[in-house]
């Protein structure tokens, strides 16, 4: 008697299993296999998507230019939901690739270029090894000097 309560459970975790580890076509094929229905109502929702993607579109537009419109209370609460995942997956992503995004706002804040055709002098630092200034120079000047 115990048994179909497991065996239901097992499913349910198999097809979990089968939704997070399967790329979107690969499911969607298997889905197609295994349950017909459900593949086709996921199949009119695509295509409803695309249909609607210009107002859908417009929609997001107009409530991240305006938060406080009034559309419909469950789509200002999704949307505000989306915006915070999205804003969560872009500062993992921003932590995940430093680089990338330190160059894009490198680029964003310089409009023209250095200005300034010599770099700035060396600030003077306290030895290490004994209470003289120490001036640090760039390596290449260094190499200049030895030619």
């Amino acid at each position: 008697m115990e048994k179909e309560p497991i065996a239901s459970s097992n499913e349910y975790i198999d097809k979990l299993t089968l939704e997070l580890l399967l790329n979107k076509s690969h499911y969607s094929k298997y889905l197609s296999n295994t349950d017909p229905e459900k593949y086709e109502k996921y199949k009119e929702f695509r295509s409803a998507l695309r249909h609607r993607s210009v107002d859908i579109i417009g929609i997001t537009n107009q409530l991240i230019d305006n938060p406080k419109s009034d559309i419909h209370l469950d789509i200002n609460e999704a949307f505000e939901q989306y915006a915070r995942s999205i804003l969560t997956y872009l500062e993992m992503k921003e932590l995940e690739y430093p680089e990338h995004y330190e160059k894009k706002n490198e680029e964003e804040d310089t409009m023209f270029g250095t200005m300034d055709p010599e770099p700035p002098a060396p600030k003077p630092q306290s030895s290490f090894w004994s209470k003289e200034k120490v001036y640090k120079q760039d390596a290449s000047a260094f190499m200049s000097k030895r030619r």
